[in-house]
């Protein structure tokens, strides 16, 4: 009779699995722990986990950028590259897939997404000239500088100066300039009913005529009480709409603005001469520079020609003590006169 205690415990194993194979026993557990297994830990829950348990893969070597999931594209040292999941070996290993050298820039677009970038659009179209001075361009002051890329060469680029509350006017000298408030300047405007202020009395054919032919704004200055009146005669503007003005000041400019619209009732079929009777206070000096222009609100919209808007700047001599240019050559026939 052999006992157990001449026997081993690899023996005892041996034993156990013929006895069961012998009494036919579909489920038996061995009596044992492996060779080197860690008897305190046991099998356990984790036995159902399979051979991985034992030859599972420790966590993959990160190689993708945080946030990047598998197929993903992103940019690394100016190339771009795709997220791929290396399944070669025993455990997937995370892994990229070159898809492109940028000549210029990678570009990351988010979401997984990214992709060469071509040259930047540096030339924003600066004036001519404008180099070495300042621009008017959406309402603020800009200025010209050069740009330069190391593949794509070198361009000009339209570069901020100064954010405008009021607006931006060019001085017409290669600068510009934000304007600053003028209210203080306005002493009175007015405007005329359809037809003109000169309409008011009689005038003779050859005054018809000339009132007519052109839009004149006439000036007259008066020292003692620094006063300038300006009189703008035969606008061209719809039949119906409502004006405003509005006096900005930039440096030493004077900028008159006058405003049509269709004070939200819309416009009629037909247009009408108007004259502006406009008044400022506090100018002084042998001459002044001023700008004057006239905007119609709805140009495009209403398909009204653009003739109704006019844009003039230059200087008064103010010690002549009156003047008058012509801003606008349009013929107002057949809308004034006897016409």
């Amino acid at each position: 009779m052999i006992t157990a205690t001449n026997l081993d415990s690899g023996s005892l194993g041996l034993i156990a699995l013929a006895l069961c194979s012998a009494l036919a026993i579909t489920a038996c557990t061995p009596p044992y722990e492996p060779e080197g297994a860690d008897v305190d830990a046991g099998l356990g829950q984790d036995a159902a986990a399979g051979p991985d348990h034992f030859h599972g893969c420790e966590d993959p070597e990160p190689r993708w950028p945080e946030g990047v999931a598998a197929d993903d594209l992103y940019c690394r040292d100016n190339a771009l590259y795709r997220a791929v999941v290396d399944d070669t070996g025993d455990c997937p290993q995370e892994a990229e897939q070159l898809e492109e050298v940028c000549d210029v820039a990678c570009e990351d677009r988010g979401q997984g997404a990214a992709a060469c970038a071509g040259c930047p659009h540096l030339n924003d179209e600066c004036p001519d000239g404008a180099e070495l001075g300042t621009f008017c361009f959406e309402g603020a002051v800009y200025g010209c500088a050069l740009a330069c890329h190391p593949t794509c060469g070198c361009d000009e680029q339209r570069v901020l100066v100064e954010e405008c509350s009021l607006g931006c006017v060019d001085n017409g000298d290669g600068t510009a300039a934000c304007a600053s408030s003028g209210d203080n300047m306005l002493l009175s405007a007015t405007v005329s009913a359809c037809g003109g202020f000169e309409w008011e009395v009689e005038q003779s054919a050859e005054e018809s005529e000339a009132y007519c032919a052109a839009e004149v704004l006439r000036w007259t200055h008066d020292p003692e009480a620094q006063t300038l009146s300006l009189l703008d005669l035969r606008a061209l503007l719809n039949c119906c709409g409502e004006q405003y003005v509005e006096v900005l000041k930039v440096g030493e400019t004077i900028l008159v603005q006058v405003t049509d619209t269709d004070g939200g009732q819309g416009r009629c079929s037909c247009l009408c001469v108007y004259d502006f009777s406009i008044v400022l206070q506090g100018v002084s000096g042998s001459t002044i520079a001023l700008s004057f222009t006239r905007e119609v609100t709805d140009v495009e919209a209403t398909g009204q020609s653009s003739d109704m808007e006019v844009s003039w700047q230059g200087e008064l001599d103010l010690s002549a003590g009156a003047g008058e240019v012509v801003i606008n050559e349009v013929s107002a026939a057949p809308f004034c006169g006897d016409e």
